[in-house]
């Protein structure tokens, strides 16, 4: 039975990126846990994406397996799932989309996933190559300072005024800095670092996160731990 005094879906979403020990028996069992997290939240819907990133496709059936899987769990509890640099993998496992490196693969993604695939294009820290990625037909950016970590809501501001397009901030973000992104206007926020090391587990990383962004938009400011 749906909850009617759930309303909407947050005006921004977390992003995690998936650890290298994904593999392990355990994994979809913390990947539950963040789900009822997440479904724990206020909302009707959810604005959240989760990323496997791989240094290279699995190269056994169970390994393929595992992948399918976890996007279909993923899929099923309304968040989005994609995967990094790889678009004959994210096609195999019914992925929603792909967050590419290169924009001269943008029209390839789109050409092998359709016109419903989310793509998204890493920029770093330039404008020139988000705006090319808008041309290009990205649905989403990632902006990161690989030197000093922190972003410059300058770039944020600038994204919004450009577009409707939503952005990402990669760093490694806590709990005390979501009101940073958020009063920048960002869409969703780099959780990885902060669920994934949180002392109290993922699930109360997730909570955090939540919580930080939910306060920010409503006006008020606490801190985490």
């Amino acid at each position: 039975m749906t909850d009617q005094t759930k309303k909407g879906a947050p005006d921004c979403g977390l992003y995690l990126i998936l650890p290298q020990d994904w593999t392990s028996p355990d994994f979809l069992k913390y990947l539950r846990d963040i789900f009822r997290a997440i479904n724990a939240s206020p909302f009707e819907k959810n604005a959240h994406v989760i990323e496997l990133r791989l240094d290279e496709s699995p190269k056994t059936k169970d390994g393929l397996e595992i992948v399918h899987a976890m996007a279909a769990l993923t899929k099923s509890q309304g968040v989005v799932f994609v995967v990094s640099n790889d678009v004959a993998l994210a096609n195999a496992v019914g992925a929603d989309g792909v967050m590419l490196n290169n924009i001269d693969d943008v029209e390839n993604a789109r050409t092998i996933l359709g016109d419903d695939a989310i793509i998204g294009l890493r920029c770093g820290l330039s404008r020139r190559m988000a705006s090319a990625a808008l041309d290009a037909g990205a649905d989403y950016v990632s902006f990161y300072d690989g030197a000093r970590g922190h972003i410059d809501p300058a770039i944020i501001h600038w994204w919004q005024l450009k577009t409707d397009n939503p952005c990402l901030v990669e760093a490694n973000i806590t709990a005390n800095d979501c009101a940073f992104y958020v009063d920048a206007g960002v869409d969703f926020i780099d959780s990885s670092h902060y669920v994934w090391s949180h002392p109290d587990g993922v699930m109360q990383g997730i909570v955090n996160m939540m919580d930080a962004i939910n306060e920010t938009l409503h006006g008020r400011i606490r801190q985490y731990h």
